[in-house]
């Protein structure tokens, strides 16, 4: 239309404009190919237009950082997997000093159980390697809520009942504190919890190689964060 003015001589209208730039913007927004981001400081004439956007969300991170335990007391980050829940199981975990060193770490197949069973086999384990490593003091991480219920409750399907007895004789004679920690901050564990569902042997490590070695570092340097 402005080429036509400028060159044929042809009349100029603004309110043709308007409304052709309006067609278009309409054609454009109905296609679901207009976002509110495009329209920056305009929102007001986009909504005379009828043109409604969903509000952004915006998030906000968690930071998740893993803690060194106190002077004295050992951590244990630990972790259960299941593929098809039931299915090809495995535990891992890690024990940690007040300084951030890895002690003692496991991967444990489980063949097929559940979630709940290979969370549990993992806490059960771990603290079991503390106790024959001398500890006597620890602190024990999972991500698992659930979990923590049942060992609070003390009581739990038939299928991890033997694993709660197991649990409550080992606490005997040793501090131990439960806690909840997201899996953003439970990934060494969490990495052998995988591990072990692939694995034909059980693993038990008193130095970190590889990955593993790569993820306490990471934990000692830096955070996680959860979205």
């Amino acid at each position: 239309m402005r080429n036509e003015a400028k060159f044929n001589d042809a009349r100029f209208f603004s309110y043709r404009i308007i409304r052709q730039v309006s067609s278009y913007l309409t054609r454009i927004y109905k296609a679901g190919c207009m976002k509110s981001v495009q329209w920056k400081g305009d929102l007001v004439i986009a909504s005379k237009m009828e043109f409604v956007f969903p509000k952004s969300v915006v998030l906000n991170p968690k930071i998740i950082r893993w803690l060194r335990p106190a002077a004295g007391w050992w951590k244990l980050n630990c972790d259960g997997a299941s593929k098809e829940n039931p299915g090809k199981a495995g535990a891992g975990g890690v024990i940690r000093d007040c300084r951030g060193r890895m002690v003692l770490a496991f991967a444990t197949r489980l063949d097929i159980q559940t979630n709940i069973f290979a969370e549990l086999f993992a806490i059960v384990k771990g603290l079991q390697m503390a106790r024959e490593a001398g500890c006597t003091q620890l602190l024990i991480e999972t991500d698992a809520k659930v979990v923590l219920q049942l060992i609070a409750k003390d009581t739990g399907a038939r299928h991890v009942q033997h694993l709660l007895t197991r649990l409550r004789i080992l606490r005997r004679g040793i501090t131990i504190v439960f806690s909840h920690v997201y899996r953003e901050g439970n990934q060494p564990a969490d990495y052998l919890a995988n591990q072990a569902c692939q694995l034909n042997m059980d693993l038990v490590l008193t130095q970190a190689e590889g990955q593993l070695a790569s993820l306490i570092r990471f934990d000692n340097l830096f955070p996680n964060f959860r979205f």
